[in-house]
């Protein structure tokens, strides 16, 4: 088929015609060539196969759904050879202008590439049972007929089973002296989208210390680069790729929040252009915010313990039995803990001057014993826990005025001061703080005596959760407390039953630290209940009086801590003691004591001793 018989300009057409098998009949239908897909190799341009070619020699035939895939040859009038990809179609035969010819000003034939791959698709999609099909190439390696040598096509398809294949041929044809050569391939198609995973990230974290983590694809992978990993709350560095499909990469912790980790889809693909799906998101909670209060909690709690145990013998107050001396000196402790402590005041320390000032303050005294007294007290204590240790202290100021003999009142306020520091001396937390209030302190009989305070206060305190920067809270507290105590003598021995009752709370306030979280107020309250007997014995003898005692405290405990549980159990303490008292009016005093007999979690032990002196 010459250009002449053709004419200057051949029609575009998709699909020409569908043949019965009758039409060619003299051809072997396994010799029948059916459907150009391609370019003939010619000076002519190659238009379709039709009846007058010659028949199409064939190559090793590639299975496409119900068609073959094959190639071969067809010899026009000249000397050029063409070659042609061919599709076989079953029980039918095709005649398509897939190629075409256009005839333009400078005599040049060219291609139309976009036609060419809609008709390939028409015919397969149309005949071959395949779906989804996808041409992804067709072209020639020259853009005139007479100048190409080789010919190539690929698409992709889903057979009738579902799986997705790759069909790619080749064929070449230098010259007319030399057969031309069919290269064929069909190939599954991966469609599988690699998985990844994020692992070995830690549960929780406190801080911004940096973690290590580790990223898999389930396959290997290209493209993937430290712009693919969002962190939230967070940044990323230092992406390392262990093999084609492991990556580690480190994250640091913007230390507001939890810390977010998502790897999204897209991020990569592998070998055959499958991106990845999105990871599952990993959440790394912060647990800061809880580690802070449990810290400020702790601290509070063990402060409020303290300053409980340093009230004072009010009772004394209205007895005068502290009248011993100027000056009194107690010192008691075990090995994890430790207190130091003074008392004095105006009654103790009798002198002119001191007589003088309690006359300007009680007008209606004449020196002697005065209605109107002024007392102060200092303790300092050191406990060890299991992580941290705790330095305490305090000093106390009041002053009452006796009523009636049997009436005192008073007010009286105090400064503490508590650090907390680890073991190896790190600031874990301190605070400085005041209590004032007013008391009371009757004789109700010659036997029973009943004393109750009320104080109320704040502190200014600081802590470092992580040791690496230092915040600042405040608090507001308050404190109540009533006893009744007997005082029974039967010769010799004496018996002081106890009840008392004291109730502690602290709030502190909220704040946000210096890593952007806020610490939510929070609230400690401490309820106990004392009661039980004391026993005294009195041995009279040249010079001292000793008196040995003993007693047994139950104790009903009822804790609030903040967001922790609320708990409440009982405990009893036992308490031995030996009291000196000399005719100089020095007095000494020893003690030991174990508590926590019903609860091991509040086992405590200790001893302690007191010295009084006169100056005068």
């Amino acid at each position: 088929m010459t250009r002449s018989a053709r004419g200057p300009l051949a029609p575009r057409r998709h699909l020409a015609s569908v043949l019965p098998a009758p039409a060619l009949r003299g051809w072997t239908r396994r010799a029948l060539w059916t459907l150009s897909v391609a370019l003939a190799f010619a000076a002519a341009p190659a238009h379709a196969f039709n009846t007058a070619s010659t028949p199409l020699q064939d190559f090793p035939a590639l299975q496409i759904g119900a068609c073959e895939l094959a190639g071969g040859t067809n010899a026009f009038v000249g000397p050029q050879l063409q070659a042609f990809i061919a599709l076989r179609l079953p029980e039918q035969y095709i005649s398509m202008d897939l190629v075409y010819a256009e005839y333009s000003l400078g005599q040049t034939y060219g291609y139309d590439s976009s036609d060419v791959k809609d008709g390939v698709k028409d015919v397969i999609d149309t005949f071959c049972s395949i779906t989804d099909v996808d041409v992804l190439q067709f072209s020639t390696d020259a853009s005139t007929y007479s100048d190409a040598t080789r010919l190539a096509v690929s698409f992709e398809g889903t057979e009738s089973d579902g799986q997705r294949y790759r069909w790619t041929a080749e064929i070449s044809a230098a010259d007319a002296s030399l057969p031309p050569g069919l290269t064929a391939s069909k190939v599954l198609v991966d469609t599988t989208a690699p998985r990844v995973e994020i692992l070995n990230a830690p549960t929780s974290l406190s801080g911004t210390t940096p973690f290590p983590l580790t990223i898999r694809f389930s396959e290997d992978v290209t493209g993937f680069d430290l712009a693919d990993i969002e962190i939230g709350n967070g940044t990323a560095s230092d992406l390392v790729a262990i093999s084609a499909d492991t990556y580690t990469v480190l994250v640091t912790p913007g230390g507001v929040g939890n810390v977010t980790i998502d790897v999204p889809a897209g991020a990569a693909e592998d070998a055959a252009g499958n991106v990845n799906i999105a990871a599952a998101q990993v959440v790394v909670g912060n647990t800061i915010v809880a580690d802070t209060h449990a810290i400020i909690r702790t601290f509070m709690s063990e402060r409020a313990g303290l300053i409980i145990l340093s009230q004072p013998d009010l009772v004394s107050r209205l007895t005068g039995q502290d009248a011993g001396g100027p000056l009194g000196y107690f010192a008691n402790g075990d090995l994890d803990r430790f207190t130091l402590g003074f008392a004095t005041s105006l009654r103790q320390a009798d002198t002119p001057a001191l007589d003088e000032l309690r006359r300007a303050a009680a007008p209606g005294s004449a020196g002697g014993y005065s209605p109107f007294d002024i007392w102060v007290d200092g303790t300092w204590a050191h406990a060890n826990g299991a992580a941290t240790a705790t330095d305490f202290a305090m000093i106390r100021l009041g002053a009452d005025y006796l009523l009636t003999p049997d009436l005192v009142v008073g007010m009286m306020g105090h400064v503490d001061w508590t650090t907390q520091s680890t073991g190896a001396g790190a600031l874990v937390a301190d605070g400085l703080g005041w209590m004032a209030g007013p008391y009371v302190v009757a004789r109700l009989d010659e036997h029973l005596y009943f004393d109750a305070s009320l104080q109320g206060g704040t502190s200014a305190n600081r802590v470092s959760p992580l040791g690496t920067y230092v915040d600042a809270f405040a608090t507001g507290r308050w404190l109540a407390k009533a006893q009744l105590t007997g005082d029974f003598e039967l010769g010799a021995l004496t018996f002081s039953p106890i009840l008392a009752g004291t109730y502690f709370a602290e709030t502190q306030q909220g704040y946000t630290d210096s890593l952007g979280n806020v610490i939510a107020a929070q609230s400690i309250g401490t309820a106990s209940l004392d009661l039980g007997p004391r026993i005294a014995y009195l041995v009279e003898g040249e010079g001292v009086d000793a008196t040995p005692s003993l007693a047994l405290l139950g104790n009903w405990r009822h804790d609030a801590d903040g967001a922790g549980p609320r708990s409440s159990d009982w405990s009893a303490r036992v308490e031995g003691g030996l009291d000196l008292r000399f005719d100089n009016g020095a007095t000494f005093a020893a003690n030991a004591f174990y508590s926590g007999l019903g609860s091991p979690d509040r086992e405590a032990y200790g001893a302690g001793l007191q010295l009084r002196v006169p100056t005068n």
